[in-house]
C-alpha cells in the first residue's frame, strides 16, 4: 500500500467509532472495507505445523486449553494446501459472494514454527491459491528476525496478519496455562522484532482462574499500548480431549456466566484504542465437544447481548480512553 493510501486509511481509522447504523466498535467487517475496500474472509487451512510446547522443545503437554488438533476444528487436514484453499474459497463465496478479500488462515498450532525455507514455500503455495493474503496463528517464541523480516517483506505486496496468543499479561495465569514463557519474555521479543510494524492480532482470554476483573482489563490496556492492530476476545471454555477438561473434572472450575462476560467485553471495548480492529467478541469452539460454559453454543445471542449492553451504557470503542464514557464504566 502506497504512503498516501496508508495516510488516508489511518485518518479514517482515527475517527471516532460512530453509532449511526454501524457497530459501536471497529468490527473486522468495517476494518476490511475501510482498509482494503472489501469484506475480509479468512479461509481456515492446516499447514501441518506443530508447536514447541508439544514436540519436547519446551514441553510435551501443550497449553491447558489446547486439544490434539491445536484449535483447528474447522480445517480439513487430509487435503493438500491448494485443495483446502479451493474448498474453503468455494464455501466462502457461496456464503459471502464474489466480492471478498480471502485470506488463507493457518489456524492450528504454531505456523511459523518451521525452517524459514519451509515457511517460504508454504506461503507461496497459499498465495498461489488466489487469495489476497495470509493470516498465521503462532506464538511469540516461534518468531525470529529472519521469519519476521520475510513476513514484513511479503506484506509490501499482500495482506499479512500474525495472530499471537497473548492470552494474559499475568505470569500466574501464563504458568497455569502452561504457556512456557513469561510476559517479560513476550514484551522483550515484541520490542526486539518490532512487531508493531506488522498487522498483529492479539488473542486474550477472560475468565482465567484467579484473575480479577481489573487484571483482565489490564491485559486489554496492554493490547492498546503495545501497538497491536487487532484483537480477539475469548471466554475461557473447556472442550473434550484437552488438559483443561481433566482439570475441570478434578476441580470443577468456575466458568464466567454469560452476563459477566458481556459486561467484561463492554468494559474492555470502552478501554480499547479505537483504531484496533475487533476480530472476535466471543469464542466459538466446536459445539459437539464443548463442555462448559454451555452458553457459548449460542454465539448469535451473546453478540446480540453485547450490542445491547453497549447501547444501554452508551459505550463506543475507546470512550474510556477519551474520557467520554458513562461514569459507571471502569
Amino acid at each position: 500500500m502506497q504512503l498516501k493510501q496508508k495516510q488516508i486509511v489511518q485518518k479514517t481509522l482515527n475517527r471516532k467509532v460512530t453509532t449511526n447504523g454501524v457497530k459501536r466498535y471497529l468490527s473486522l467487517q468495517q476494518y476490511g472495507k475501510i482498509k482494503y475496500g472489501k469484506r475480509v474472509v479468512k479461509l481456515p487451512i492446516d499447514l501441518g505445523a506443530t508447536c514447541p510446547n508439544r514436540d519436547g522443545t519446551i514441553g510435551t503437554k501443550g497449553c491447558i486449553f489446547c486439544t490434539d488438533r491445536g484449535s483447528g476444528e474447522w480445517t480439513v487436514p487430509e487435503l493438500t494446501i491448494s485443495e483446502q484453499l479451493k474448498y474453503q474459497t468455494w464455501k466462502a463465496k457461496k456464503k459471502w459472494g464474489e466480492d471478498i478479500a480471502p485470506l488463507a488462515y493457518a489456524q492450528n498450532f504454531s505456523n511459523t514454527y518451521m525452517p524459514l525455507e519451509e515457511l517460504m514455500w508454504k506461503c507461496k503455495e497459499m498465495l498461489d491459491g488466489g487469495v489476497s493474503g495470509i493470516s498465521l496463528a503462532t506464538r511469540i517464541d516461534c518468531l525470529d528476525k529472519d521469519n519476521v523480516e520475510f513476513l514484513k517483506h511479503l506484506s509490501l505486496k499482500y495482506i499479512v496478519w500474525l495472530e499471537l496468543g497473548l492470552q494474559s499479561i499475568h505470569n500466574s495465569s501464563l504458568q497455569w496455562m502452561n504457556r512456557g514463557y513469561s510476559q517479560e519474555y513476550f514484551q522483550t521479543k515484541w520490542r526486539e522484532l518490532e512487531l508493531n510494524e506488522l498487522e498483529v492480532i492479539g488473542h486474550i482470554i477472560f475468565g482465567l482462574p484467579g484473575e480479577s476483573k481489573e487484571e483482565m482489563l489490564k491485559t486489554v490496556d496492554y493490547i492498546s499500548e503495545a501497538g497491536f492492530s487487532g484483537v480477539k476476545f475469548h471466554q475461557l471454555y473447556i472442550v473434550e480431549n484437552s488438559p483443561l477438561a481433566k482439570e475441570h473434572e478434578k476441580n470443577n472450575l468456575r466458568m464466567l456466566e454469560k452476563e459477566e462476560y458481556v459486561e467484561l467485553v463492554g468494559e474492555a471495548l470502552a478501554r480499547l484504542d479505537s483504531r484496533i480492529a475487533v476480530h472476535r467478541l466471543t469464542g466459538d469452539g466446536d459445539r459437539e465437544s464443548l463442555i462448559a460454559p454451555l452458553w457459548g453454543k449460542d454465539k448469535a445471542k451473546v453478540l446480540t447481548e453485547i450490542d445491547r449492553y453497549l447501547k444501554i451504557n452508551s459505550i463506543t470503542q475507546g470512550c474510556k480512553r477519551k474520557g467520554m464514557c458513562n461514569d459507571s464504566i471502569r
